[in-house]
């Protein structure tokens, strides 16, 4: 490129770094002279594809292009400014890639860019920019002046393009799509609007259920000729206006606002789980804690307490986002009908105490209703039935018995529990702090009824006190103790 006296040249080059993807490229700009050239700038762009000088400014049309996919992997763009001394900075960055450079008729600079296709006027300080058109239907390949008009060559079909500043008598333009977020139904839509003698503002809309409009999209509807007519496209996720102006050089009207409502076809709330408890003061931990301490020492006697405190806790979602209330049902192993025992619930946990709750293997029934943002007549539920689960607030009854044999004192210990299985069973003598577990006769403590048979050898004469705890899986406790009289 020729400035004046001087020449000006682009390159892109391999660096010297490298990366998985291969060389790291820079683009340059070189001022050329007849038995050197001089490095004028070094760039992070790939390469470098129009320069324009203004005055002694130099201005460059930079773009790197990714080799991945996606829209994070789009080109990008810069238009940088650089200074007779060199200094450069970007007075435009973006998506695309462009296409040409020229000075703008009126002062600045137009430049044209393909992916999307678009041309823009820009301040040379890079303070302002704004997009005179939009040429989405084409793939700008080069662009040239032609007295006042603008001239853009396709790549696509090889024709060219005229592009004018003189107003037209028609145009229209495509908003982009816009997402309800799931399934819906439409409503009216809006629009503000002047419209002076001889012109007017019409809109069409159309539908489908792909983010980007294909042949599975509605028809583009029937003119709406009036702000707040009801929108006829199908019901769907997706939406896109066409905005359709007529006017003439003299009277041309200008769209200030547009604005649609649409509502979310209601689907049902989803429960995706529902648990329960025994609290233990660990919301965290669901099942059976160990048996704590009867003293609070730091023993290996470890004593299991009786709580009849449980965590009722679960999981639902909602796709419309809207609010849910829950009620809990109750019905015990041998009822019929469900009995309510919470209602009109916003959070997804409670503590529900069992104390005075008839013992028994019972069911919890929850249910989710989206009746807080939907009419009466619309408003949907979900519910979910818990697996069987046990309230046992008693323990189990431990009976003991003696006999002697010789210096062994015998001890025979029976454990029956009204719900849940015996879990363990421990003895101590005389009040010690800790005592041995004992084994079932059976070998495995699992069923309601267990019986256990222990030794004590050579107790010494005098009282001695026998006690034996036991405790089920809900860790209620059940403590015996009886006396023997050594001679």
């Amino acid at each position: 490129m020729q400035a004046g006296d001087r020449w000006f040249a682009s390159t892109a080059i391999a660096g010297i770094a490298a990366t998985a993807d291969g060389a790291v490229t820079h683009a340059r700009i070189y001022e050329v002279q007849q038995t050197h050239s001089r490095l004028i700038l070094e760039t992070d762009f790939e390469e470098i594809t129009f320069l324009l000088a203004l005055g002694d400014t130099l201005f460059a049309a930079a773009t790197t292009t990714p080799t991945g996919d996606g829209d994070s992997d789009a080109p990008r763009s810069a238009l940088l400014r650089v200074e007779p001394g060199g200094a450069a900075f970007p007075i435009w960055q973006g998506r695309g890639v462009f296409a040409g450079l020229l000075p703008a008729v009126e002062g600045g600079l137009t430049a044209v860019l393909r992916e999307p296709g678009r041309v823009l006027r820009m301040q040379t300080d890079g303070s302002a920019f704004v997009r005179v058109a939009s040429v989405d239907s084409i793939q700008p390949n080069t662009v040239a002046r032609w007295a006042d008009h603008l001239v853009i060559g396709d790549g696509t079909s090889g024709r060219l393009f005229q592009l004018t500043t003189a107003p037209g008598d028609s145009g229209w333009f495509d908003a982009p799509v816009e997402d309800l977020g799931a399934h819906g139904h439409w409503g009216s839509i809006e629009w503000q609007a002047q419209e002076p003698d001889d012109s007017r503002v019409q809109l069409r809309t159309r539908s489908g259920n792909s983010a980007v409009p294909d042949d599975n999209w509605s028809e583009w509807s029937a003119v709406l000729r009036a702000s707040g007519q009801k929108i006829a496209s199908p019901a769907a996720r997706y939406l896109q206006y066409r905005v359709i102006l007529r006017g003439d050089v003299d009277a041309s009207p200008t769209v200030r606002r547009i604005s649609f409502s649409a509502r979310q076809t209601n689907v049902p709330p989803r429960i995706e789980s529902l648990s329960t408890f025994a609290y233990r003061g660990n919301p965290q931990a669901p099942g059976p804690l160990p048996p704590q301490s009867a003293n609070g020492s730091k023993s290996s006697f470890r004593l299991p307490q009786s709580k009849s405190l449980r965590m009722v806790r679960w999981q639902a979602e909602d796709a419309n986002h809207d609010k849910l209330r829950f009620s809990i049902y109750l019905r015990g192993e041998t009822q019929q009908e469900w009995k309510l025992i919470e209602q009109d619930l916003e959070l997804t946990s409670v503590y529900w105490d069992t104390e005075t709750m008839p013992e028994g293997m019972t069911q919890l029934r929850l249910v989710a209703s989206d009746a807080d943002h939907n009419p009466a007549v619309g408003a949907l539920q979900d519910e979910y039935i818990s697996e069987p689960f046990p309230i046992d607030n008693s323990p189990p009854v431990v009976e003991l018995s003696t006999s002697r044999a010789g210096n062994t004192t015998v001890v025979e210990a029976s454990f029956v529990d009204r719900v849940t299985s015996v879990r363990g069973a421990r003895y101590s003598l005389d009040y010690e702090d800790h005592g041995p577990r004992l084994a079932p006769t059976d070998g495995l403590f699992d069923s309601r009824r267990e019986q256990a048979v222990f030794e004590l050898e050579d107790l010494a004469a005098g009282e001695h006190v026998i006690a034996v705890q036991a405790w089920d899986q809900l860790d209620n406790v059940g403590v015996a103790r009886i006396v023997v009289i050594i001679e």
